[in-house]
Formats: C-alpha cells, sequence, structure tokens
C-alpha cells in the first residue's frame, strides 16, 4: 500500500478590499459638484415656471378686460334714441387711467314668449315740470329700480330711476325738470328709454395694486380685474373709410360741436400687470402692444353708432 502524499495548506490573510482616503475625498468632491449643478437647475426651473406663470396671469387679465368690455361695447347704444342728447358713451380723460360709461337699452323679456323688443314707451298723458309720476301704456316694461332717458322732444331730456310701476303710473325721482327753463309741461308722447349702464374705471386708491372697477346701474364699484395699471380710452371719428381718420382723447363737446354723434371706434389700450413679484423682485406685465406697433389700440366698432 502506497503511503499518501499530502500538500500542505496554507493560509494567507489578505487586506479587505476599499477606497482609499484620497479616492474618498474626490468622491465626495464630484458628488458636491453634482448636487450643486442639480440645485441650482432646480432653483432655475423653478424660478422659470413662476416668472411664467405670472406672465400668464397678466396676459389672461389683458384678455378678460377686452373680452368683457368688447361685447358690452358692441351693443352700446341699442334701444336708445339717436337723436338729442348723446347718451349711448360717456366718460373721463384722465391720460393714463380713463374711465368708460355705456349704455345698453333694455329689450321686454317680461312677456311670454318674450318678445325682446326695445322697450320705449311713450307718455299717455301730458305732466308738468316737478311731476314725480307719468302717465304710461300698460305693460310697458318699465319697472321699479330702472334708469330711463326722459325726452319731450327728442331734443332735451334728462337721466331719472324709476322708484315705482304700477300698471299705467310709474314714480320717478328726481322730479321732472324744467327742460326749457319755461315751465312747458312734457306732452303726450314724450320719450322713455330705460338701459343698463356700465362704468369702467381705475381704482388705484393702491397704487401697488390698481384694479379696473365696474359700476352696473349706478351701484357701487366691484372689482373686475386686478392690476390694470394702464387704461387708455381713445375715439375715432366720422368720417371712416374704412379707417376713422381722426383720433382724440376725449370728444369735444360745446355750443357749435359735439363730436360724440361722430364716434365710430373706440380704442383701449391696457397694461396688466402680475399679483406678485418674480424672481427678480419685479411685476410681469402685459399689454394690448406696444407703443408705435398695429396692436398698441385694440379698435371696437359699435355696431349702433356705424
Amino acid at each position: 500500500m502506497k503511503p499518501r502524499l499530502f500538500t500542505p495548506i496554507s493560509f494567507v490573510r489578505r487586506s479587505a478590499a476599499g477606497f482609499s482616503l484620497i479616492e474618498m475625498l474626490v468622491s465626495l468632491f464630484v458628488a458636491s459638484l453634482m448636487m450643486t449643478v442639480m440645485s441650482g437647475f432646480v432653483s432655475t426651473v423653478v424660478a422659470t415656471k413662476h416668472n411664467t406663470s405670472l406672465v400668464t396671469e397678466a396676459q389672461q387679465g389683458v384678455r378678460s378686460l377686452l373680452s368683457m368690455i368688447t361685447q358690452e361695447l358692441r351693443q352700446a347704444g341699442a334701444c336708445l334714441t339717436p337723436l338729442g342728447t348723446f347718451i349711448s358713451l360717456d366718460g373721463a380723460n384722465t391720460a393714463t387711467q380713463d374711465s368708460l360709461t355705456l349704455r345698453i337699452g333694455r329689450v321686454n323679456t317680461a312677456t311670454t314668449p318674450p318678445t325682446n323688443r326695445c322697450i320705449q314707451p311713450g307718455t299717455t298723458a301730458e305732466a308738468n315740470p316737478g311731476s314725480t309720476t307719468l302717465q304710461v301704456p300698460a305693460n310697458s316694461g318699465l319697472r321699479a329700480g330702472d334708469q330711463v332717458f326722459i325726452t319731450p322732444n327728442n331734443v332735451l331730456g334728462d337721466f331719472y330711476t324709476v322708484q315705482a310701476a304700477s300698471g299705467t303710473t310709474v314714480t320717478l325721482a328726481p322730479p321732472l325738470e324744467d327742460y326749457d327753463g319755461l315751465g312747458t309741461s312734457y306732452p303726450v308722447g314724450t320719450g322713455i328709454y330705460p338701459f343698463d349702464e356700465r362704468v369702467y374705471a381705475v381704482d388705484a386708491s393702491d397704487p401697488d395694486r390698481p384694479v379696473l372697477t365696474a359700476q352696473i346701474n349706478g351701484a357701487g364699484p366691484f372689482p373686475l380685474v386686478d392690476g390694470v395699471k394702464l387704461f387708455d380710452v381713445r375715439y375715432g371719428l366720422a368720417p371712416c373709410d374704412p379707417q376713422c381718420a381722426t383720433e382724440v382723447a376725449f370728444p369735444l363737446v360745446d355750443d357749435d360741436t359735439n363730436e360724440w354723434f361722430l364716434v365710430r371706434e373706440v380704442r383701449i389700450k391696457a397694461t396688466v400687470q402680475s399679483h406678485k413679484k418674480n424672481r427678480e423682485g419685479e411685476f410681469e406685465e402685459a399689454s394690448t402692444g406696444k407703443v408705435g406697433e398695429s396692436g398698441e389700440y385694440i379698435t371696437i366698432k359699435p355696431r349702433n353708432l356705424l
């Protein structure tokens, strides 16, 4: 029997694998650089998104302002007398923060079915200056709270409020004016024109937060569009072929001239600022157009004035 040969086994202890101190320091340095780059990138993305949202907000403010006013302006003068005193439009010129007043005659929706016809009743009996009541046809469509324009001759007239309407009698405030200074009575057929009124104006009581307000039928103003720092209204006068050659900041009215009757276009320029500042500490702004560009002013043609 042959003797077995055994190979001696030696156990060698090897050191555990790992990073050296220099490798660790380099890794930490690279990681810190990556984190710095990533944090800067994220910060830039957040700032850009924030600024973009403010720009969008300002742009939406301009669009909503123009949309609301355009719809109302196109109806201005409907169902109102085109003669005598001009009542379809009014306003005030204050350079950069104008006001605009427009009036739209009411239609009769009280009948069944609604006729949607202009409410333009004439009186059925004479009335003296100082009186607070008028006689009108039955189902005239007038109602308490209506603002009305009353003209005895389609030349002169005044504004009144209907305090009560019952049957064929309406009660007014204030009392009827002495329209010609001679105490002449208001004849049968005196025109009564009820209307809805809108007054758009900028409330700049807080210079940092100017607000475009709307006032409906003599009620108190309420906020409509926030951040309106510029609301400039101009008027294009006839003749227009097709563009109105003459533009005025406000129509002239004197003893010889009333340019309101020549108004064929209303031009509006508006600038809206965001409600918050951007990352650079400034308000974002949106406007109808830049100075000198064709879109600087948006042109609206009131259909009933053409």
